[in-house]
């Protein structure tokens, strides 16, 4: 078919639906394969010479309005799926190129593509600048895109998975009015505290440099509390809520109350719920949120748990077996506890699921790659998916859990910035998300 004329729909034999749009070939895959992989092959090339649009059987569909054109959206798996029916099929022929690619592709690329692309010409400028554009990419693309890490003292730094697609104009929070602590992460937003007295929070998005200083808590958040910034992007909800939770324990008492911000009254509120202990209380550095949850591990190897909705608390212990410096993490949907242990290039990883924590994966893998007997090296916090990821000195490991391949991905820049001895690294999301 010349790819001058009209667009025109084809079938395959295997069901595949082919549309021509000029130069972009849209396929729209009948099959189930999982549609993740498809976005991952394209988004991958240096070139987009074809789009997939890749449906998953209706039953497993639930049809919200449409949040671009032409959309349907599975919950479970928004970031990955997009769904054409026949009439928007038609819809889509009918659209210029220009449009497929702003109105379809756009909301699943990176912060750093989607400001590159605002040269692109005077509408695609409005378009990316659009708030509506931005509620949209916060809430389809949550692909993880680096970490920001940080030495004790130091200013923080970002180490990128791949510095063409992802980035942030000032690494090191310069945007900030004071010097911070980087405290907690979670799509696209980072909390940070002032580092001299810890008096106040900043939150910001690194990608745009907005940012904003939080009311003072009621209690006192020194070096023993532990915040964590809990933020769920939502198709139905234009506006950016958040939350803080605040695990503070008291001086000198087996107490931790807990404290609660919310950015939609823009204040704390100090919680009814107490956790008592009469071992150690303090925390370690690892804490994670999700699914309406906020973890925190203590220095007596055990979680302790909190739910937001309901204010209610459970202690969860860590498996004896389980080493010492491991993260608390999420692999396909499930709480996990991942750690390693790296000696002379011989890496074990063990990962721990569940409520129950139990040993789910065990694998003994080789690093050629790291010279040293005895590496600095930390085990680094996953998003949704199925990969553990290994800062090595100044390299990025991926373990995937699939096949058992192991590949550095990414690497930390000059001057040992973000390596392995790395005080603490959170992951970041390069999202265009607007602070509310």
């Amino acid at each position: 078919m010349d790819r001058g004329e009209s667009p025109s729909p084809r079938l395959s034999a295997d069901g595949e639906v082919a549309l021509y749009v000029g130069d972009i070939t849209i396929t729209c895959f009948a099959c189930s394969e999982d549609p993740k992989k498809l976005l991952s092959k394209i988004f991958s090339q240096t070139e987009l010479p074809t789009f997939f649009i890749s449906p998953l059987g209706l039953g497993e569909l639930t049809q919200i309005q449409t949040l671009f054109l032409g959309t349907f959206v599975c919950k479970k798996t928004i970031q990955q799926l997009l769904f054409v029916t026949s009439i928007h099929k038609r819809q889509v022929q009918n659209m210029e190129i220009k449009d497929v690619v702003s109105h379809i592709v756009l909301p699943f690329l990176p912060a750093k593509s989607l400001v590159r692309f605002r040269s692109v010409s005077k509408d695609w400028d409005l378009r990316i600048r659009s708030p509506f554009l931005a509620h949209q990419q916060s809430y389809f693309f949550n692909d993880l895109s680096g970490f920001f890490c940080q030495y004790y003292g130091s200013n923080p730094t970002f180490l990128t998975l791949d510095d063409h697609a992802y980035g942030v104009p000032s690494p090191s929070l310069t945007f900030l009015p004071e010097p911070v602590d980087i405290i907690s992460s979670c799509s696209g937003l980072l909390l940070c505290q002032e580092r001299a007295t810890r008096s106040s929070y900043y939150i910001c998005n690194p990608a745009t440099e907005e940012w904003r200083e939080l009311p003072q808590p009621q209690l006192y958040h020194g070096i023993e509390a532990a915040t964590i910034l809990a933020f769920e992007p939502s198709p139905l909800n234009m506006s950016a809520d958040y939350h803080l939770i605040s695990a503070v324990p008291m001086l000198d008492q087996p107490v931790i109350l807990f404290e609660l911000y919310t950015s939609e009254t823009r204040s704390w509120r100090v919680l009814a719920t107490t956790f008592v202990e009469s071992g150690d209380l303090s925390f370690t550095s690892t804490r994670f949120y999700m699914n309406g949850i906020a973890y925190w591990e203590t220095t007596a190897r055990k979680v302790l748990a909190f739910g937001l909705k309901n204010e209610v608390y459970e202690v969860i212990s860590l498996p004896p077996d389980a080493p010492t410096g491991g993260v608390l993490s999420q692999i396909q949907g499930e709480l996990c506890y991942i750690s390693a242990f790296i000696f002379s290039g011989n890496c074990s990883i063990k990962i721990y699921a569940g409520m129950d924590l139990r040993l789910i994966h065990v694998a003994n893998v080789t690093l050629e790659v790291v010279p040293d007997r005895f590496p600095r090296y930390r085990v680094l916090p996953c998003l949704e998916g199925s990969v553990v990821m290994i800062l090595v000195e100044s390299l990025v490991c991926s373990y995937r859990l699939s096949d058992g391949k192991i590949e550095v991905v990414g690497r930390a820049g000059e001057g040992g910035g973000g390596g392995g001895g790395a005080d603490n690294c959170l992951p970041y999301v390069n999202s265009l998300v607007h602070l509310a």
